[in-house]
């Protein structure tokens, strides 16, 4: 495909393919995908506990990744968070296996349970 089309495929995590119509914005981060991950604690008491095992989830995504990263919700709950990460590239298949790269990477911190992740995709409409 060229620059300019609008439909763009990818490879799903399992190894099946999807396509994707994303648009072209006219400059080099064309692509921008993003991860909503909710996540339980169920060994804090407190957000002081919550905080030391959430901090570094989101300070190494940042890092390891070159990724945005924000706790979105339950900030006040203990046992209970939201985070999400975007990711932007010039193609799909690039933010595709970065936010593959920080969901794995989520999933393997201790201390922490994922509950669900979802992606969402930024519509230039």
């Amino acid at each position: 495909m060229q620059g300019g089309d609008r439909g763009r495929e990818a490879e799903a995590s399992d190894g099946g393919s999807w396509s994707l119509s994303v648009p072209r914005l006219g400059h080099a981060w064309s692509v921008i995908g993003a991860l909503v991950v909710e996540l339980h604690f169920p060994a804090c008491r407190s957000l002081k506990e919550k905080r030391a095992l959430l901090r570094p989830v989101v300070d190494g995504a940042r890092s390891r990744f070159a990724v945005a990263v924000a706790e979105t919700d339950y900030q006040d709950l203990h046992q209970r968070s939201v985070v999400e990460v975007a990711a932007a590239a010039a193609s799909v298949r690039v933010v595709v296996e970065t936010l593959d790269a920080v969901e794995r990477f989520i999933w393997s911190r201790p201390g922490l349970e994922v509950v669900g992740a979802t992606r969402r995709w930024l519509d230039g409409d």
